[in-house]
This record gives C-alpha cells, structure tokens and sequence, in this order.
C-alpha cells in the first residue's frame, strides 16, 4: 500500500478516536473533559489577518482587519477602509481598553477593560475570555462547571459565569473548537435573551489543530452583527508594544463605556446597574 495513504488512513482513525474517546468522556467524566478542552494548546502571542462585515444600526460594510492577540489579556486590532487607510483602532494592555475612530478623530478611552466588556457581556467576560472565544476556546477557565451532555454529536457545556450569567457552548469533539456559545443572564431563576451569541462554521488547520475560519458575532446590546472570516492565523515569536492606545494630538475624547450604554439605551436595552 502508498506510504501516504497509509499515513492519511492512520490519522483519520486517530481523529475517530479522538473524538469517540472526548463523546465518551462527556457521559462518564464531565469534568475532566472540560479541563482537557480548557487545555487546548495555543501559541503565547498570534496574529491573524481577516475579513470583516458589520452589520448594525447606521453602520453597514464589508473591509480588512488584522489583529495582534497576546495570551492571557493583551490585544490589538487594527481596522482598514476598503483603500486600506486607517480606520479603526481597539487594543488592550490588560488593564484599559481604549479606541481610535481616524474618520472622526475621537479617542474612546476605556479606563477598566471590565467595565468595557461588561457592557457588552451583562459583566460575564473579561479581555481573557474574549481571547479565547476569539480562537475558539470555552472562556471562564475557572467557572463552575454545572452540566456536560452530548447533543447531534456536539458536547453542550454549562458553565455558571459571574453575576448570575450562564454560558452555554456546543464545543465540536474533533476540532475542540465551539460551534455555538451564547452568554445570558439569569432573571428571577430563568435566562433572558442572550447578550453575545458566537458561532463558528468553519474550522482551519493551524500547527496540528484547529482554529476559526469564520466566526459570527451578534452583539444585541448594541444591534450588530460582525462576520469575521480569516486569511492566515501566524505564531509570533517577537510581540510588537502595540496594546497600549496614547489618544493622537487633537483627538475628541469621550468615554468608551458612557458610549456603549447609550448604543444599548437606543436598542431598548435597560443598562446594568
């Protein structure tokens, strides 16, 4: 028999394994299947280049990004017109996040990063957990973990999240990347409407593993969708300082989160208190 073929016979039964021995795992050891997803192995520092459309409330287009994601908090995403000039600019240093819109100048200053994305997250995500459902990871590393069951062939994970928040994910047993995964609050004992809602269609190789190809974000609060589909994910070995915004001379300053509460007023979304 062609050695190649061979080859390619033996990883396809070693990926049937796999994803048999993770099913098995989700009926017989929730808990330790959770932990070995959560151990997915990723590069420290990554960069991605990728296409993004935004669909929202007076905000419609398609055009190119690129992103510097630096494990556990740090992160820089870069936003071109479609004549590739400068358009938007979000990065965090693991303390704040802050934006810069160059068409209308304005610097969005974010003093706490938990603040930013609790506005977005009804205060269930942090910048690590955005990381990791940006590559497709389960985020809350240190969540309870409340049920483990099989469904169409995908393991649904409930996690128990900070201020009475529940996040659901549908992890596919081959790619361990989520298919589905949606953030909620709990209302007097029962989930409301989702605050975040991420789903992954289409997986890619990267380094013997797998990470997002495409991956949708629907963000209610705010009333947008963004469908990301990336080009090329890299390793790095040498991470750029780019995570820390400095507002340039002349900018408009106003408050990143004070903005995003009034983006959620406007779509009929009561803020947190």
């Amino acid at each position: 028999m062609n050695r190649l073929l061979v080859v390619l016979l033996a990883a396809l039964f070693a990926v049937g394994c796999a994803q048999k021995r993770r099913i098995r795992m989700a009926k017989e050891q929730p808990d330790a299947l959770v932990s070995d997803l959560r151990s997915r192995p990723l590069p420290y520092a990554l960069q991605a280049l990728f296409n993004v459309k935004v669909s929202g409330p007076e905000l419609q287009g398609t055009t190119t990004a690129g992103m510097v994601l630096s494990r556990p908090d740090r992160f820089n995403i870069n936003v071109q017109t479609p004549l590739r000039t400068p358009l938007l600019y979000l990065a965090s240093d693991g303390r704040v996040m802050h934006a810069y819109t160059h068409q209308d100048t304005t610097f969005y200053q974010g003093s706490d990063e938990l603040a930013v994305l609790g506005e977005l997250s009804g205060g269930a995500a942090g910048v690590p957990d955005l990381l990791l459902m940006l590559t497709g990871g389960l985020p809350l590393p240190e969540a309870e973990v409340l049920e483990v069951s099989v469904e169409d062939g995908l393991i649904h994970v409930e996690l128990a999240g900070p201020q009475a928040s529940r996040v659901s994910a549908w992890v596919d047993p081959k790619t361990e990347l989520f298919r589905r995964l949606e953030i909620r609050s709990m209302v007097d004992g029962e989930l409301a409407e989702p605050w975040v809602t991420a789903d992954i269609p289409n997986p890619m190789h990267f380094q013997g593993g797998w990470l997002p190809e495409e991956l949708v974000i629907v963000l209610p609060t705010l009333g947008w969708t963004v469908e990301i589909t990336f080009h090329t994910w890299d390793e790095l070995g040498v991470i750029p300082d780019v995570f820390l915004l400095e507002p340039p001379a002349g900018s408009t300053m106003r408050d990143l989160v004070e903005t995003l509460r009034t983006m959620a007023e406007q779509q009929g979304v009561r803020p947190r208190p």
